[in-house]
């Protein structure tokens, strides 16, 4: 009964604390709507962030047992990451550190017909154990066997739930039926489960049997290239199964021929957690993003806790009064922090509503490349933690005032005349370190976006070795039912061509294996000086890609020396290439290329009658290749990528192009119809997308800091008004008060500079993976950060000082 009763009256005392907290809230209404509105956007940032953090790096797979599902690769020391299928058989035939391999791969042949409009599907090709390792059964139908997963096998398709639900209307008698991709008939044994994400974080709408072949290489000195996923056997880690796929490469590599087995030489097996794999490059980008908010609600809880401090100074007499008539300081400590917890509270659910906003406008604006962005959402786990951490705010930045009502002598506080005399050194002292703490964290979120605007600014400077601006492109996919006779292909390419570049406002028009920032059409070896090239893999290896006559110069690609492709490169004439100035370099550095012949493509002869400038194939901040372009009359491929110059406006210039495809064959779609502008944006969309909300975070906090320093030189020239009316009356210039409480507030500044440059030197380097062309400690922007910090923080003392000085002696020395 007695507990009971205690309880009662503790929440009874409890209820009081509230309401009179809310009554001093009201009346001090300037000061609770900044402390609130700091609060929302130190805790509607971390909100936000928190929620694109867990939807990207915490998103639960949707596989069985994720955790223990792996990504694996080779890296050579030329090629980069490469798997070849004859290291899939060997490893699935010997390991014992994982449960099971599978293998896949991209399917182009995926166009579908016969179903309502043609449409380019995106395909994908797989193993019959690949959803077995990853724990996924259909929804409806069921996996590939065995039988039809080798070469010869039947034609089956499993196709994914979006695929189903919008082409088929989710009809389930689907299954069994035979659709046409490509021209070819496949039969539907299945749908995947809705929410199914395929690896690499790519949307995949078909899927078929990869169909693949062990072979022996001493006889068919054929390899094909495959990426590979497997489930670990419990208790093994990624370094454990590492090492034995090593071995296990080791034996094989020995025995192959010596073409593979010296481009394999120094291979080493990389295992990764498929987690980890799916979101390497963004990691460490949102993981920045993350502390960066975290810094900002550091400053904003020790500004509030100045404001709270400066206000228990204020309040000192009241406290007095209140422990005279018997509410011992424990009491007091307690209804402060009631105050600041209510202030956290009020602050954390105008930051719920701003974290909403921000996540809205990130996930419709935010960059494609980023997984799982658009499953980003404030919900209830999110909602919880935010008021958790408004609570643990209002707590923190109440800490101050607390510490400060236990340290002050009542006694003394009630015989003073005035609040503001009873402020001594002691009450400043806690003010200088949160002020300081505030100006080094302000700095080094100052130097991480400094770093990444000069890294942003150096990326999208580099020329990009052609010109994007006024270019169209547009995919499509020939099928290989219709058109599996190179000459047939080259045949409509030339016809869709010629009608394109006579559309209304097209200057030129000509068509591409891969376009420029998008990688390679493949790479061979390449062999000089009548060394043989062979199908082995021996020599040094070179990049190529298969173009139409008239793409340099739709592209604005420089000609530097010899004459571009042209339509005397047919099938029946001499053999030849453009090669790139990568290329020229590396294989004939002191002599012309023109005239000189190569050997690719297992021994063909290619003649070399142009050089044309670099250009960046697989991004601008990658190296340029080695690389010779093939003429497509010579070498035709069923993927093509058509570009197209153009002054006509996008949105009329891409119903005509589908037009004239339409005109030759309805059922060859276009897909992927884009302006270059669009493309070079996208590419850049992850780094603008980190820059600039680094800035803005790295903005606020220098506004917080610089509010404030304000603050607290306000308050001090406050209490100090008795000493400068002293001062001015025994001759005192109002210039020597100026520079006084300059000075004072400068040096503050200075010691915050100094302790946030030795913060950014350790830090920053935590960003080298994220910067082009900028070194982590790069001068130019640490000295630039001091100086506009340094120069805020002026503009920050300039007003207190500049009303200290202008203080009439005779109304200071009445001051109390």
């Amino acid at each position: 009964m007695i507990e009971e009763m205690w309880t009662f009256a503790q929440f009874e005392i409890f209820g009081q604390d509230v309401r009179y907290s809310l009554r001093m809230m009201g009346k001090s209404f300037v000061v609770t709507a900044v402390t609130v509105l700091a609060l929302a956007l130190g805790i509607g940032a971390n909100t936000a962030i928190f929620s694109i953090v867990r939807a990207v790096l915490l998103h639960p797979l949707s596989y069985k047992n994720p955790e223990r599902l792996v990504w694996v690769t080779e890296i050579l020391p030329r090629q980069g990451n490469l798997v070849f299928d004859a290291d899939y058989f060997g490893w699935r035939r010997q390991c014992h550190t994982l449960e099971d391999i599978a293998a896949y791969g991209s399917w182009n042949e995926s166009t579908l017909t016969g179903v309502g409009e043609p449409e380019h599907l995106r395909g994908a090709s797989v193993t019959a154990n690949f959803f077995h390792v990853l724990g996924v059964e259909p929804r409806i139908g069921r996996g590939f066997s065995a039988e039809e997963d080798r070469p010869g096998g039947a034609r089956v398709a499993i196709l994914s739930h979006s695929l189903w639900r919008r082409r088929f209307s989710s009809d389930p008698a689907v299954l069994g039926r035979a659709i046409a991709l490509s021209g070819n008939a496949y039969t539907v044994i299945g749908v995947l489960p809705p929410g199914f994400e395929f690896l690499d974080s790519t949307t995949v709408d078909v899927i078929v049997p990869f169909g693949l072949e062990e072979r022996e290489l001493q006889t068919s000195h054929r390899i094909m290239l495959v990426r590979i996923v497997a489930r670990l056997r419990p208790g093994v880690t990624p370094a454990l199964a590492a090492k034995e796929l090593d071995a296990i490469g080791a034996s094989m590599h020995v025995l192959w021929p010596g073409g593979f087995a010296k481009m394999v030489s120094g291979a080493r097996t990389q295992v990764m957690f498929l987690r980890d794999r799916l979101v390497g490059d963004v990691r460490s980008p949102l993981l920045l993003l993350l502390g960066a908010v975290g810094f900002v609600l550091l400053i904003t809880c020790a500004n509030l806790a100045n404001l709270q401090l400066v206000r228990a100074v204020v309040r000192e007499k009241e406290m007095a009064i209140r422990g005279a008539l018997g509410a011992d300081r424990m009491r007091l400590a307690w209804q402060l922090l009631t105050e600041s917890s209510l202030l956290g509270l009020l602050g954390g659910i105008a930051g719920i509503f701003l974290a909403l906003w921000v996540v809205g406008v990130v996930r419709r604006f935010g960059p494609q490349s980023i997984p799982h962005l658009e499953n980003a959402q404030v919900d209830w786990h999110v909602l919880l933690l935010t008021l958790g951490l408004s609570f643990l705010t209002g707590v923190l930045f109440g800490t101050a005032p607390v510490i400060y009502a236990f340290r002050v002598s009542l006694n003394d506080s009630l015989k003073e005349s005035g609040s503001r005399n009873a402020v001594g050194p002691k009450t400043w002292r806690p003010q200088q370190i949160l002020t300081v703490a505030e100006l080094a964290l302000a700095l080094v979120l100052l130097v991480g976006a400094g770093l990444l605007v000069r890294s942003f600014v150096h990326l999208i400077s580099i020329p990009p070795g052609f010109d994007p601006h006024g270019v169209m492109t547009a995919q499509l996919s020939l099928p290989g039912s219709t058109f599996s006779k190179p000459e047939l292909r080259k045949v409509f390419f030339e016809q869709l061509i010629e009608r394109v570049g006579g559309l209304p406002g097209v200057a030129s028009a000509a068509a591409t294996g891969v376009l420029p920032l998008q990688g390679f059409e493949g790479s061979t070896t390449v062999s000089t000086n009548g060394q043989t090239a062979g199908s082995l893999y021996i020599g040094e290896r070179a990049e190529f890609d298969v173009v139409t006559q008239g793409y340099f110069s739709t592209l604005r690609i420089p000609l530097l020396a010899g004459r571009s492709l042209d339509a005397h490169d047919t099938e029946g004439a001499k053999s030849v290439v453009v090669v790139n100035e990568a290329f020229k370099r590396h294989y004939f550095p002191d002599e012309d290329a023109i005239g000189q012949q190569i050997k690719a493509f297992s021994d063909e002869t290619l003649t070399i009658v142009g050089v044309v400038a670099d250009v960046k194939q697989t991004g601008l901040a990658a190296e340029v290749e080695p690389e010779f372009f093939v003429p497509f009359q010579q070498s035709s491929y069923p993927d093509m990528t058509l570009v197209v110059r153009s002054n006509a406006d996008p949105k009329v210039l891409a119903p005509a192009l589908r037009a004239a495809l339409a005109d030759l064959d309805k059922d060859v779609p276009l897909y992927g119809v884009d302006a270059f502008d669009e493309i070079l944006s996208r590419l850049v969309a992850p780094q603008r997308f980190n820059t600039m909300l680094l800035v803005a975070f790295a903005s606020l906090a220098v506004l917080l800091a610089a509010v404030g320093l304000y603050g607290v030189m306000g308050y001090t020239v406050a209490e100090r008004t008795q000493e400068i009316g002293v001062r001015m009356a025994l001759g005192a210039e109002r210039e020597a008060v100026l520079r006084m409480v300059l000075k004072q507030g400068l040096g503050l500044s200075l010691m915050g500079v100094a302790l946030g440059l030795a913060g950014s030197f350790a830090l920053t380097r935590l960003m080298r993976t994220l910067l082009y062309g900028v070194t982590p400690t790069d001068p130019f922007v640490f000295v630039g950060v001091v100086f506009l910090l340094l120069g805020v923080s002026a503009a920050a003392c300039w007003i207190p000082a500049w009303r200290a000085s202008q203080v009439d002696p005779m109304v200071a020395l009445r001051y109390e």
